[in-house]
């Protein structure tokens, strides 16, 4: 590691180097603006290793597949970053885990992923989302416990359901006034995977009912955060509102 007053070294050297050998410096972000960096810009050759973005890292998990030995599909690819992120030690670890899950010469889909990646807290709430969305009110109650099992708080839990309604009531309202998945994607900042499945999901609901839905989850919220309901059964109470669309405000009114 280098210090700041490390500066006239490194220029000396630059200008100067050692024939028989080759030095490798890594910086985090290196400054353009000190004339070390210039320097050593003009001398050698500056490699940058940017980790992949959401919209990369589908193309590295199968270029990766293939170093391990295997092939995903593109719809396993896109999955399993939607499920882990864009961390490259987790894809790598869960990608070896689908790999070894589907068999050699086999091909990762969909499902591979999803039984090898689904013990995650961030797959769990996928999974529960998706049972809601879907109206699979049998699945979605027992994704609950499951959930909970990690250690995932209940109102992150009752966050995601909300944040996950306000997406398909986004969806579906856009899509109704002609917007595209690549203009959707972004509008929104959302996941490709993400946006395709939100308008498949989308598609299963009236505008009112989204809306509906997306009041109940502020309303189990509110409800939490002041005390009123115990945040389990809040939740449970919301999943089966959503996933069975009995939405209509539980609250009293006033007379």
């Amino acid at each position: 590691r280098l210090g700041a007053g490390d500066g006239g070294a490194l220029e000396a050297y630059a200008a100067d180097p050692t024939p028989s050998t080759t030095r490798v410096f890594v910086a985090a972000e290196p400054d353009r603006r000190l004339k070390a960096v210039r320097v050593l810009e003009q001398a050698g050759q500056v490699v940058h290793c940017r980790a992949p973005g959401p919209k990369e890292a589908p193309d590295w998990v199968q270029r990766r597949a293939q170093e391990l030995g295997g092939r995903i599909t593109r719809p396993a690819a896109l999955l399993l970053v939607a499920l882990v992120g864009t961390d490259l030690g987790r894809l790598d670890s869960e990608l070896a885990k689908a790999v070894d899950y589907a068999g050699q010469g086999a091909v990762v889909d969909e499902e591979h992923v999803r039984a090898v990646a689904s013990a995650a807290a961030p797959a769990r709430i996928f999974d529960l989302l998706d049972a809601v969305a879907e109206g699979r009110a049998a699945d979605a109650a027992r994704q609950v416990p499951l959930l909970l099992e990690t250690g995932e708080p209940p109102l992150r839990v009752l966050a995601a359901l909300t944040r996950q309604m306000r997406t398909l009531l986004q969806v579906r309202l856009l899509a109704d006034r002609g917007w595209g998945a690549d203009d959707l994607q972004k509008r929104l900042r959302l996941h490709p995977y993400v946006v395709k499945k939100s308008l498949q999901q989308a598609r299963r609901w009236e505008p009112w009912d989204l809306a509906q839905g997306l009041m109940a989850c502020v309303e189990a919220e509110t409800d939490v955060k002041t005390g009123r309901k115990n945040d389990e059964a809040a939740l449970d109470l919301l999943v089966t509102r959503l996933a069975t669309r009995q939405l209509r405000p539980l609250t009293r009114r006033c007379r």
